[in-house]
């Protein structure tokens, strides 16, 4: 786990989406940072990458449709998160092809 830089972290907690799980809208129970992307080996360490995600959805020992256990909800943050990006945001990681991947995770888990 790549740990988030103070200054982005401050930004983090001061920002009202990040008080919700973004799964399930929870805002009275603990909620984890989770890194959506990695790029290069590395975790992706900006806003618009990481997601607010309550503890049991979060952790390997949590539930079994957690991110860390379950393709599906991993998928579908990746893909609320693409949707949080500017285009300029991933234009800073170009050797990903961001469209392709939005379309694909559009398709499966969009409206």
């Amino acid at each position: 786990m790549r740990p988030i830089p103070k200054k982005l972290k401050a930004e983090l907690l001061a920002d009202p989406y990040y008080k919700r799980c973004c799964l399930t809208g929870f805002t009275r129970f603990k909620i984890d940072f989770h890194h959506a992307w990695d790029y290069g080996g590395k975790q992706i360490n900006e806003a618009w990458a990481i997601m607010p995600v309550w503890v049991r959805k979060h952790s390997p020992q949590g539930d079994k449709d957690s991110v860390h256990n379950c393709k599906a909800t991993k998928e579908y943050v990746q893909y609320l998160s693409l949707k949080r990006a500017a285009p300029k945001d991933l234009k800073k990681y170009p050797k990903k092809n961001w469209q392709q991947v939005f379309n694909y995770l559009d398709k499966k888990y969009g409206g």
